[in-house]
């Protein structure tokens, strides 16, 4: 007896990958609500590491290539051997908000560029119309 209404393998394949990519995003939709309740109510603490911020930027994409629906990211470093101090989950769940919502709010086919410069902030742009929007991610304080 075959539970399955797909003959095909590769539809399976398909719709199994599919089925992973929706559950991970739903996880990391899950940790962000989770993250912002405990910024909100100070119950939260960071931690600290060196970090390569290229390859953190790098991983990030790769992860939501599925989103990206093959739109072109371009990461501007000056140099690739970038390391921040920084807590690299939180960091990275920024950077994964922000490319998730450049991928939202622009239009399909437009590119979204990540620059960093040593002494800066990092900063990602993202065309709206023909303008061009940055949001930038600094350390304040």
């Amino acid at each position: 007896m075959r539970f399955f209404l797909i003959d095909k393998p590769e539809q399976s394949l398909e719709l199994l990958k599919g089925a992973l990519e929706e559950a991970k995003s739903l996880d990391s939709f899950v940790t962000n609500i989770l993250n912002m309740t405990r910024l909100e109510t100070g119950n939260i603490k960071f931690h600290r590491e060196w970090i390569r911020v290229c390859e953190l930027t790098g991983n990030i994409t790769k992860r939501l290539a599925h989103r990206l629906n093959q739109r072109e990211v371009a990461v501007d470093f000056p140099e690739s051997d970038v390391e921040a101090n920084m807590d690299g989950l939180m960091t990275g769940q920024v950077l994964q908000n922000l490319i998730e919502n450049a991928c939202k709010y622009t239009p399909p086919y437009a590119r979204i560029d990540i620059r960093l410069g040593c002494g800066q902030c990092a900063r990602i742009d993202m065309p709206r119309a023909r303008l061009r929007k940055g949001y930038s991610i600094g350390e304040h304080g």
